[in-house]
């Protein structure tokens, strides 16, 4: 049936000029009218062009013309046998990432046929490929919109033209998977070291896999990669340099290396800090898509954010403004994170904090008990209340916006971004609502402001909590 089909299209599409021209001759004749036969004609010509607009039909063409180095992101054909998985490694670095991309900004070079933009985009990635192959290019995007996806995909080459497009104020994360042999035989090993460096050091977080010179195959780039792959990375002692997995390719036995590399040290205000560790979310359930880094380091933590995010309705560069405003302001006050540096440029910023010992308080609701819960709680208020003194108002009263050091058995309070000298969300339904969450061990995203008390506000056997939180009650609560 199918084959009928195909052939009755082909005579259709090859013979309906031939048609169109017998009927306008007959239409030319003397009493003849034929309407009905112009009208179905045209019926079929609409429909074979619809069938060649439709994605799945442009797919099938575009197939016979592209390397199948990926697999199809979300589609299935029959017979179409890419050459190489691709789910293993883009798995390994979402599990890298925590298992959670959601608004990380990641950059994908050689994005072939659009696999890892795709996935990284289905867990709500900012994901971008770039891909300077047009027919390649075709099929990502046929791929995208037949996953109705978010990813984008540019017609980009990574060379000495354009690398200096990769920062940390357009992209968090960038993969570069089985490319650079390329950019060695075609650019020379000195472009690709001047390309290479220049996005390790200015990209938070990269993710190679390297071509090896020792692979059983005979290709025209074998013989231009160095002896020693790493060799490649300049001032290895200034990175982390992590090798996370082995991979087999299509080509040969031989696995290929893919490296986690992250800088070790920030320059900041010309200090230099030494990092242990960085992440991308606040806290793990975070489903804020702002771009921001938050480093650890023995003696500080670094919040780093970029104004450059296009799909961000808030003024980035006010709130971190207000941010250092504010924590400058309450720096001697002792259950406040203190900031003791920070650096502003025009799209970015760096605010440095005096590192506290403990964690997140939402990250021990599980595992406290109840009595420890009610001294947090009084701290917790009590800290409130001392902002509000001062005129002061938080206006994020939230879990994760409290530091616990479980040795000491206390709280600070910090993430001033919203502090104000304005009760904007009410100090009164916000803890409310924080003390609901930290005694039914849930971790909830409460819609931003909380404009009401919880339902049912789980105060049984909590008197004194109570007593203190009528002295918020009377307050403006917007």
């Amino acid at each position: 049936m199918k084959t009928i089909r195909r052939l009755f299209k082909n005579i259709l599409i090859n013979n309906l000029g031939f048609l169109k021209e017998i009927i306008l001759k007959l239409e030319n004749l003397e009493n003849i009218e034929l309407p009905e036969i112009n009208k179905k004609l045209s019926n079929i010509e609409n429909r074979i062009n619809e069938y060649e607009n439709d994605p799945y039909f442009k797919l099938k063409g575009l197939l016979k013309v592209v390397e199948p180095y990926q697999p199809l992101f979300g589609l299935t054909i029959p017979n179409y046998q890419h050459k190489r998985i691709t789910k293993d490694r883009v798995e390994t670095i979402e599990k890298h990432l925590n298992n959670n991309v959601n608004g990380i900004r990641i950059l994908d070079l050689g994005s072939s046929l659009g696999y890892i933009p795709l996935y990284l985009a289905s867990k709500g990635a900012i994901a971008t490929g770039w891909e300077n192959n047009e027919n390649n290019l075709h099929v990502s995007n046929i791929l995208k919109e037949i996953n109705s996806s978010s990813a984008i995909f540019s017609s980009n080459s990574l060379d000495l033209n354009t690398y200096k497009l990769i920062d940390s104020d357009n992209f968090d994360v960038v993969i570069i998977l089985s490319l650079l042999h390329h950019i060695i035989h075609f650019q020379g090993i000195d472009a690709c070291k001047t390309i290479l460096n220049y996005i390790l050091e200015n990209v938070p977080q990269v993710y190679i896999e390297f071509a090896k010179k020792d692979e059983l195959v005979d290709l025209y780039w074998k013989n231009s990669l160095p002896d020693n792959i790493l060799s490649l990375i300049e001032n290895k002692e200034n990175y982390n340099i992590e090798l996370l997995e082995e991979y087999s390719t299509h080509l040969s036995t031989t696995k290929r290396p893919l490296y986690s590399i992250s800088k070790k040290n920030l320059k900041i205000n010309n200090k230099f800090y030494s990092v242990k560790d960085f992440k991308f979310k606040a806290y793990n359930e975070s489903p804020i898509n702002i771009p921001r880094i938050y480093y650890t380091c023995e003696k500080h933590f670094i919040k780093y954010c970029t104004f450059e995010f296009k799909n961000n309705s808030n003024n980035l560069k006010d709130r971190l403004i207000k941010e250092i405003y504010f924590s400058s302001y309450l720096n001697k006050y002792p259950n406040v994170s203190h900031l003791v540096d920070y650096e502003i440029s025009p799209k970015s910023a760096f605010l440095v904090y005096e590192k506290l010992d403990g964690d997140i308080l939402s990250n021990y609701i599980s595992i406290l008990p109840f009595s420890t819960k009610i001294k947090i709680i009084k701290q917790i208020i009590s800290i409130v209340k001392e902002l509000k003194s001062l005129g002061v108002y938080h206006n994020d009263i939230r879990l994760w916006n409290f530091i616990y050091n479980p040795e000491t058995e206390k709280v600070y309070i910090i993430d001033l971004e919203l502090a104000s000298n304005q009760e904007i969300e009410s100090n009164l339904v916000s803890l409310e609502h924080l003390i609901n969450d930290l005694f039914s061990n849930n971790i909830i995203i409460h819609n931003y402001p909380l404009v009401k008390s919880p339902d049912s506000v789980n105060l049984n056997n909590l008197s004194e909590i109570y007593d203190s939180l009528k002295e918020f009650e009377g307050q403006n609560e917007k």
